[in-house]
């Protein structure tokens, strides 16, 4: 159990410094979660968003592709960072 704690407490520090959030723990298992803050306001993104990924759509306007790319970026960068800190852990 106290491995388990030692790798919980590695992956919520660095998701949440990401911008992440942690949503469940269930054993070994974590979830987490990268919320787009300045676009979840406007409900016409997120079908702008779902057309798109259909490919039914045309692209994003620049601000949303930058701040979806942003979001993507650092939950990637998250788990990196992860990853390193867990194979450097003595």
């Amino acid at each position: 159990m106290t491995f388990v704690n030692r790798i919980a407490s590695i992956v919520h520090t660095n998701v949440v410094k990401f911008g992440g959030s942690p949503n469940k723990n269930i054993g070994d298992a974590f979830l987490f979660v990268w919320k787009l803050a300045s676009l979840s306001e406007e409900p016409a993104f997120f079908a702008r968003m779902m057309r798109y990924l259909d490919g039914e759509s045309e692209e994003l306007s620049e601000e949303e592709a930058l701040a979806v790319s942003v979001i993507v970026d650092m939950s990637v960068y998250s788990i990196i960072k992860i990853l390193a800190k867990i194979n450097s852990y003595k």
